[in-house]
């Protein structure tokens, strides 16, 4: 478990809840006083710190309804606390959405990854977290309950960067996550940029997913359908490039890299020039373009059974 020691007073009260209409009762009692915790591998070392201040705690790792996990050919549903460990773990989530398994896998240490959760992920707002960047390009949604209900929004309302939630902690718990898995045609990478001085957080992360339709009319290649391109970067919040998305569809794969390469330039150029990512552009282009390929590798395999023998 995670042991952290906080200073005197700063912690008057820790409720485990036993449901999320709790859960949320006891939050609206203390008046913004109070704060959510699941795994507490962000939050606990923050109020350390004196990042943040909360004079008491709700447990939300004990609801049983938020450690579910759903996985069907049309939709799948993770509970808000579910601790990444399983994401890695889960046979069947990982067929039918491989990409969310290895954004997960690239989180921390196994003993980490039993702590940090899925909500956690999401709540933390940083541009370069590995989960919450695979499920911004997944257009996942995310249920947020409150005092007054609970209502479903899209992620990319909630990530402001830099450490910045949307989400009040204070009175609102995120209690689950749903998105659709990858079909026919379909396939998905991710890439980090290595920080140079390991074990600190990736400068830069990179998502691509990408549908392909089977060559016609004499084409040789396999054309993109639709793109969806996430951009995750130290001190800033999680980016769609959805400018870059559009101009890739209707180009057959391979030419579609050239037209990525550019576009990631252009955007990692507009960085500030101490940023790593800018730094290191060579670099961080090559990674990312090679991460379309693999994402493009990916989705040829998941066609169906001779529709990709040109490629």
């Amino acid at each position: 478990m995670l042991q952290i020691k906080l200073p005197a007073r700063v912690l008057e009260d820790y409720f485990v809840a036993s449901s999320v209409a709790e859960a949320v009762s006891y939050l609206d009692a203390q008046q913004g006083e109070g704060r959510v915790v699941a795994g507490g591998t962000e939050l606990m070392p923050a109020l350390q710190r004196g990042e943040l201040r909360a004079h008491h705690l709700v447990d939300i790792s004990q609801i049983a309804s938020l450690r579910k996990v759903f996985v069907s050919a049309e939709e799948i549903v993770l509970g808000g606390a579910v601790p990444l460990n399983r994401v890695v773990n889960h046979g069947e989530l990982a067929a039918r959405c491989a990409l969310l398994s290895e954004a997960a896998g690239a989180i921390g240490t196994p003993r980490l990854r039993r702590l940090a959760t899925v909500g956690g992920n999401l709540a933390s707002g940083q541009g370069n977290s590995d989960v919450a960047l695979a499920l911004l390009t997944l257009d996942a949604e995310v249920e947020v309950a409150g005092y007054i209900g609970a209502q479903w929004l899209p992620v990319r309302a909630l990530a402001m960067g830099g450490g910045q939630s949307r989400l009040d902690a204070t009175r609102e718990v995120l209690t689950a996550v749903r998105f659709r898995p990858l079909g026919e045609g379909q396939g998905a990478a991710i890439v980090r940029l290595e920080a140079d001085d390991a074990p600190a957080r990736a400068p830069l992360v990179g998502v691509a997913l990408v549908s392909l339709q089977p060559p016609t009319d004499g084409t040789e290649w396999p054309v993109v359908q639709w793109a969806s391109l996430g951009l995750g970067l130290a001190q800033s919040g999680p980016q769609r490039l959805s400018t870059l998305e559009e101009a890739l569809v209707g180009a057959p794969w391979p030419a579609a890299r050239g037209v990525l390469a550019d576009g990631i330039r252009d955007v990692l150029l507009a960085l500030a020039a101490e940023h790593p990512a800018h730094q290191r552009l060579d670099e961080a282009v090559t990674l990312l373009a090679a991460c379309w390929d693999i994402a493009c590798q990916r989705a040829i395999a998941a066609m169906p059974s001779g529709a990709s023998h040109d490629a």
